[in-house]
């Protein structure tokens, strides 16, 4: 068990150190491919900010992903404890819920970056991000049909 305990902490981890790596490349990648800006308006840059605030909160599956190895290592905690007193110690380890309606707050506030962001991008880039999430959705629906 502690064995378990310590490989999920250590994936926990890693996860960090994949999120700083993921975030460092895809925030290169955008900066490579980014027209150069010759002089932009103050709303320009403001929306461009917007944008890339935007990329780099894009971390839900890494946040799925921390919850479960949270959850896995809470469990292996209390069974540890239960364990080792013989069911004396009920252990409960401080894991906060998500409060629904501070969910729904950060959605709208995604929702209104998204079409601040998209206001700032040109016909063409438009285009390729329907593309994309078009390809996206195809993508997860064939899952989805594969699965069930």
């Amino acid at each position: 068990m502690i064995q378990r305990l310590a490989e999920t902490v250590w994936r926990r981890l890693r996860l960090f150190h994949a999120q700083a790596c993921w975030e460092a490349d895809r925030v290169k990648r955008v900066f490579t491919s980014a027209s150069k800006a010759t002089k932009l308006t103050v709303q320009e840059t403001e929306l461009r900010a917007d944008a890339l605030v935007l990329l780099l909160n894009e971390f839900d599956p890494l946040f799925r992903e921390n919850s479960k190895l949270q959850s896995r290592i809470e469990y292996l905690l209390r069974g540890l404890m239960k364990k080792r007193s013989g069911g004396a110690i009920r252990y409960k380890a401080f894991c906060p819920r998500r409060d629904p309606e501070l969910e729904e707050m950060e959605r709208e506030l995604q929702s209104e970056m998204a079409v601040s962001v998209c206001e700032a991008m040109s016909p063409k880039q438009r285009a390729e991000l329907w593309e994309t999430l078009k390809q996206r959705a195809a993508k997860k629906n064939t899952t989805q049909d594969s699965e069930g």
